[in-house]
């Protein structure tokens, strides 16, 4: 717009480096990341009154989303990771003779869940309709081994995640793997 036209600004440079500073300066109280409300709530505790959908104008005219976070793993860059990584390499590569090796994965804590309605089918002039909401059967945990020489994958549900089940899981899935393995005599 040309300077002159329009409404003129309410929030400005000094209001909205508040605003920022509070974004990425400082955390909640409470929750983990800052809301709209929240940060009304904060900037009014600041002597600048500013209403939840202003802020969220602002926040999006910037680009700047507080309710998005990613995350990053810092490893250590040891000597012993590089030498543990080249045995584990070494002994899928050239396996010793007669030796199973499985390679180990579990997953847990998935969530076992089902639709509510069957999907309708396509109809004339019409796409396929899914309902959205879906019933919970409560969580689901399992484990499954691949055995690296033959790529046979094994696969069962734990009912307790505890070292009694892996333990359990990995005789069975070696058993398993022995019947078929090209290693054996």
């Amino acid at each position: 717009m040309p300077p002159g036209s329009g409404r003129p600004l309410v929030y400005g440079p000094t209001e909205r480096l508040v605003l920022m500073a509070k974004v990425t300066e400082e955390h909640p109280e409470v929750s983990s990341q800052w809301s709209h409300s929240e940060l009304a709530t904060a900037m009014g505790e600041a002597g600048i009154g500013i209403s939840a959908s202003q802020i969220g104008r602002i926040l999006a005219a910037d680009d700047v989303e507080p309710h998005r976070v990613d995350g990053w793993l810092t490893r250590r860059d040891t000597p012993e990771f590089w030498e543990r990584a080249a045995d584990v390499c070494g002994l899928y590569l050239s396996p010793p003779e007669n030796a199973v090796v499985l390679s180990i994965d579990e997953e847990t804590g998935i969530q076992a869940e089902s639709r509510k309605y069957p999907t309708q089918p396509v109809r004339s002039g019409q796409p396929a309709r899914r309902e959205f909401e879906y019933v919970r059967h409560g969580p689901a945990s399992l484990i499954a081994a691949m055995d690296v020489a033959t790529g046979k994958v094994t696969a069962t549900d734990m009912e307790r995640n505890n070292s009694v089940t892996s333990s359990r899981s990995s005789k069975r899935s070696t058993r398993a793997s022995k019947t078929t393995s090209p290693f054996t005599s």
